[in-house]
């Protein structure tokens, strides 16, 4: 029996120390999350992150999701915000969704 390898994404997010806590948020699916260290952040978006691809491939929304993500990365390029450095977090993608649909969404 043969198995399908995991495929992952790395999907560029920011963090943030706001008081007491780290933010981790992601622009591109308008999604955030928080934790009293970076790395509690960094795992809870990650599993955010999972969820809402996830879901969206058993709804079978997933090209809409990834056509609204593109939208929000033109916006996001075009807004007149400072520069934040971005970092990127690897992300479990379902089995039948490859890196690729996400090329254009991501920046």
């Amino acid at each position: 029996m043969s198995r399908k390898k995991q495929q992952h994404m790395e999907i560029p997010f920011e963090i943030d120390k706001v008081g007491e806590y780290y933010l981790a948020s992601c622009p591109n699916f308008e999604v955030a999350t928080q934790g009293e260290t970076i790395e509690e952040a960094k795992r809870s978006l990650c599993t955010a992150l999972e969820l809402i691809i996830d879901a969206a491939v058993r709804k079978g929304t997933l090209s809409y999701e990834i056509h609204e993500c593109e939208i929000r990365n033109k916006k996001l390029k075009l807004a007149k915000t400072k520069k934040k450095s971005k970092d990127y977090i690897k992300v479990l993608l379902p089995s039948s969704v490859k890196p690729a649909l996400f090329a254009k969404c991501l920046y």
